[in-house]
């Protein structure tokens, strides 16, 4: 009786910190945001804006961090100083436009479970996605799908339309109001799914 007496502490702990590793999210099990591209309308022309991120360091995703109660949401950071386009006036209204010299990342979050799910063939008819803008929070829903590209390696594209009306930011008009930038802007996201 006295010997278990003694054990039983020492086994609650061991189960208690079983508990919590388990209910941790490695980040390099789960994936990489390889691409974002956004596209936006003028009343003359479109535009497009583009993010490339090809840092893989030690197979850890170098901006991929696990956050969020209970550890539970994959969070992406994008810094606005890595987005491009070609047009740079538009580059330039776009970073003012996202008030990056404030909030210099676009952070995008995923619920882990839902992600996978997804990943796991167990299809949803979209994955809800939590965008930070300019220190403003949203939920917004992206329609999605698997692929494989040539190498053979899996990934997660999705697409979807943000009203930047809905994170209080409002797009710039040029010449004296002719050109105006719509409200809606369209995104599309890849990210490589970590299957090692």
């Amino acid at each position: 009786m006295k010997n278990l007496t003694l054990i039983l502490p020492f086994l609650i702990v061991c189960f208690q910190g079983m508990s919590e590793v388990s209910s941790r999210i490695d980040a390099r099990e789960v994936g990489l945001l390889r691409t974002v591209r956004i596209e936006g309308k003028t009343n003359v022309n479109k535009f497009y804006l583009n993010y490339e991120n090809h840092s893989i360091i030690d197979n850890k995703p170098e901006n991929l961090e696990v956050s969020g109660k209970n550890n539970n949401l994959l969070s992406f950071k994008i810094p606005t100083d890595s987005i491009q386009g070609r047009n740079e006036k538009i580059l330039k209204d776009f970073r003012k436009l996202l008030k990056s010299g404030q909030f210099p990342e676009v952070i995008v979050e995923i619920d882990h479970v839902e992600f996978k799910s997804v990943i796991d063939q167990q299809p949803l008819d979209h994955i809800p996605v939590k965008l930070t803008l300019a220190g403003v929070e949203r939920i917004i829903k992206a329609k999605y799908l698997m692929y494989r590209n040539e190498n053979g390696d899996l990934y997660m594209r999705g697409d979807t339309e943000v009203h930047l009306s809905d994170f209080s930011l409002f797009p710039p008009k040029k010449f004296l109001g002719l050109v105006r930038v719509q409200d809606v802007i369209f995104i599309t996201f890849d990210i490589l799914i970590n299957e090692g």
